[in-house]
């Protein structure tokens, strides 16, 4: 589990939306195909950012290019 999910589920810390998406960017942007999935799941859900379909759709394509499965498969939706 990653630090950015256990600021989403609120696993050891409290639940703080905003600190999980600066936890998952950071993570992204170093090319981490999982953590640019959960961010992908932040805009598409609005959770700790504003509701961006395009980010969301831009995130999981870049998390697809990188072999995700959960990613093509959130694309194919």
């Amino acid at each position: 589990m990653t630090v950015g999910q256990c600021y989403q589920r609120g696993e050891g810390v409290a639940v703080d939306f905003v600190c999980a998406v600066a936890s998952h960017r950071r993570a992204a942007d170093a090319g981490q195909t999982a953590a640019q999935f959960n961010l992908a799941e932040c805009y598409r859900t609005g959770e700790g950012v504003e509701f961006d379909f395009a980010h969301a759709f831009a995130w999981y394509h870049r998390a697809a290019d990188g072999g995700l499965r959960y990613a093509q498969t959130e694309l194919g939706h």
